[in-house]
């Protein structure tokens, strides 16, 4: 119960990041005897507070909301979210200033970049985050014969997340033969939306 990234585990109660335990409660291991005795105790305080069973309240969440995935999913502005009891992280971690080549000095053909390349520091052309590119980025962008990104993998990310569209639906009419469908496209999308017949008539 409540524990997190444990492996070949049982009977633990409130552990993280631990291998081959059993009868642990908060990453400690007790006898049998003693863990039902706590365990009890622990689930008819948690069973009096309504909690028990529940999702680990926001209060001791170990991010805040704008530094998980649950704003790419769900944006909310700081005043959304810490209405509704989420914490905010103003400070994101980051580095700026500490760059070793400037964007406009990278190479566009990833031919003529050199392997020294994973040794510099580079600026996003989006926040002037620095950034680094690794060894398995540069081979892979080698194999694949593409440029190397000028922008951190934060922006790449959130204009990733903007082409697939929110986790969210819209009534909308299919604009060929105007059947109502639900879609992930607002009604402000400039895309042409088809029902499903409509597309595989469209694309078969």
């Amino acid at each position: 119960m409540y524990s997190f990234y444990i492996a070949n585990c049982n009977d633990c109660i409130g552990c993280d990041a631990i291998k081959n335990c059993k009868y642990a409660i908060f990453n400690k291991e007790y006898d049998k005897n003693k863990y039902e005795e706590l365990k009890n105790h622990i689930v008819k305080e948690l069973t009096g507070l309504g909690i028990h069973g529940l999702m680990m309240p926001v209060e001791i969440a170990p991010f805040a909301y704008n530094e998980s995935i649950a704003q790419d999913n769900f944006p909310l502005s700081k005043e959304e979210a810490t209405s509704q009891g989420f914490r905010w992280e103003d400070d994101i971690q980051m580095t700026k200033g500490k760059e070793t080549m400037k964007p406009e000095e990278i190479n566009d053909n990833i031919k003529d970049v050199k392997d020294s390349i994973t040794g510099e520091i580079l600026k996003c052309i989006s926040c002037e985050r620095n950034y680094k590119i690794t060894e398995q980025e540069l081979l892979f962008y080698r194999k694949m014969n593409l440029p190397i990104p000028r922008q951190c993998f934060y922006c790449r990310h959130q204009d990733r997340i903007q082409r697939r569209g929110p986790y969210k639906f819209w009534d909308r009419k299919c604009d060929n033969c105007g059947k109502d469908i639900k879609t992930n496209y607002s009604p402000d999308r400039k895309e042409i939306i088809y029902c499903e017949k409509c597309y595989q008539d469209e694309v078969i």
